[in-house]
């Protein structure tokens, strides 16, 4: 039997221009995009990584850490 497959949307879809991230799950346009075909561990990973991301762009800092809010993309990006 398939696991079913957890978003994190919370329905307030706006991706800023300065994080490159939406703004309610923090996810970026390509983790969104291809959200469905990652594997179990790679959205995982990415779940695991959006709260730090949430905090860091609620200090007015970049998503991605060492990174500019421009150079930022998640690791399975590409």
């Amino acid at each position: 039997m398939h696991k079913p497959i957890y978003s994190p949307c919370i329905r307030i879809c706006s991706v800023s221009p300065e994080t490159k991230c939406c703004q309610g799950c923090h996810r970026t346009l390509p983790e969104i995009a291809k959200w469905t075909r990652f594997t179990h561990e790679e959205r995982d990973a990415i779940l695991a990584d959006l709260p730090r991301r949430g905090e860091r762009i609620a200090a007015g800092q970049s998503a991605f850490e060492g990174q500019s809010a421009f150079e930022g993309q998640s690791a399975f990006e590409g």
